[in-house]
């Protein structure tokens, strides 16, 4: 899997989590770690810290490594979406057509935001299960195939 490809993974698993989040430190801002694993040959699975701002119309994902470094920035607006990584910039014409390209899938792009502010709307095909742990919870689409499964962890 490429670096790109597994960075945004963990973008998607962030984006695809539900549970009670705590009230986040400022409004449409989320932190924590996530993990995020797509049930296809080859295996695809991704860990790592983020920073998330915005919503589904507008936002930056940053995905950091263990030591803080920053890995990939993510952006989308009304008028595109684009990574970053080493330097690097690729653009796509909107945040499906990123998340596509990203892990081959489509994703709940309105729910997700719904559900990290710990509203429960329905999204065809997942599953979301709460933990007792506040700000962590997991989700998982069954159907259409791949499967996903994505834990989600946030902090104040």
């Amino acid at each position: 899997m490429s670096g790109l490809r597994g960075a945004w993974l963990c973008w998607v698993a962030l984006l695809c989590a539900c549970a009670s989040a705590p009230t986040p430190q400022r409004e449409g801002f989320w932190q924590g770690r996530l993990s995020l694993t797509v049930h296809q040959e080859p295996l695809q699975s991704v860990s790592a810290e983020f920073e998330l701002e915005g919503d589904a119309n507008q936002g930056a994902l940053t995905l950091l490594s263990p030591l803080g470094q920053v890995g990939l920035v993510l952006h989308w607006s009304p008028a595109g979406a684009w990574w970053q990584q080493n330097g690097q910039t690729r653009r796509f014409a909107n945040l499906a057509e990123m998340t596509q390209a990203a892990i081959g899938t489509d994703l709940p792009m309105l729910a997700l935001f719904d559900w990290l502010e710990g509203r429960d709307p329905t999204a065809m095909g997942w599953q979301v299960e709460r933990s007792a742990t506040p700000g962590a919870w997991s989700a998982r689409r069954t159907h259409p195939l791949p499967a996903v499964t994505l834990k989600i962890a946030t902090r104040p």
